[in-house]
């Protein structure tokens, strides 16, 4: 994902071309700005919001998705909408419904049959039971860790412009981390087990004892 200061160049040429006379040309820009940049400001807000009522289907469903991304409320029942479409919901749709993580969404993500297009990941992000359990979870998860492997230097957290919590592992072992979600799965629901894959998936080090 592309970061940058967000009053930069690139952003301001950006939010230029997302008002471009050709329509592919503010779709791809609005795409760029709402769904690849991690970065925010009013201005970018401001140009997503623009695009929320643009005669292009696909460039104001990516002014909505990238509102979404941000966290904005004011997308809630536009992003509700998309989520009703009866001729399909794209998969960066439910992406961006499991960042915003909202109940308001519940009603229209139930309506979807469980696994599919990843619908349980975000029908769990937008209820606060789930939500209150995944998140007891992950913290027993990097205790199990920690007792396993202190020497992996785990961490949990979630970014902002992302969806799910990550379990993430220090500098010097290279790994990406994990989804917390998709971890506990693997492991059936099993926290011990889901350390020891975590443990087994980064052996250690030269003379490092056991």
């Amino acid at each position: 994902m592309a970061t940058g200061l967000p009053d930069g160049p690139d952003i301001r040429a950006l939010i230029t071309l997302t008002r471009d006379e050709d329509p592919e040309v503010r779709n791809r820009a609005t795409f760029t700005l709402g769904f690849q940049v991690e970065v925010d400001s009013p201005g970018i807000r401001a140009a997503l919001w623009e695009r929320t009522t643009d005669e292009h289907a696909d460039t104001r469903e990516e002014g909505i998705r990238g509102l979404a991304r941000r966290h904005d409320r004011r997308v809630v029942p536009l992003l509700a909408e998309l989520l009703n479409d009866p001729t399909g919901v794209p998969a960066l749709t439910f992406s961006a419904a499991r960042i915003m993580g909202i109940p308001e969404l519940l009603p229209d993500l139930l309506e979807y049959e469980p696994d599919g297009a990843g619908v349980t990941a975000v029908v769990n992000a937008c209820d606060p039971v789930e939500r209150a359990r995944l998140d007891a979870s992950a913290w027993d998860l990097l205790c199990a860790l920690d007792r396993l492997r202190p020497d992996l230097e785990a961490s949990v957290h979630m970014g902002r412009f992302d969806s799910g919590i990550r379990l993430g592992l220090g500098a010097s072992f290279g790994s990406p981390g994990y989804d917390v979600e998709a971890l506990l799965r693997r492991a059936g629901g099993d926290l011990a087990h889901a350390a020891e894959l975590v443990a087994a998936d980064q052996p250690r080090s030269l003379g490092q004892s056991s």
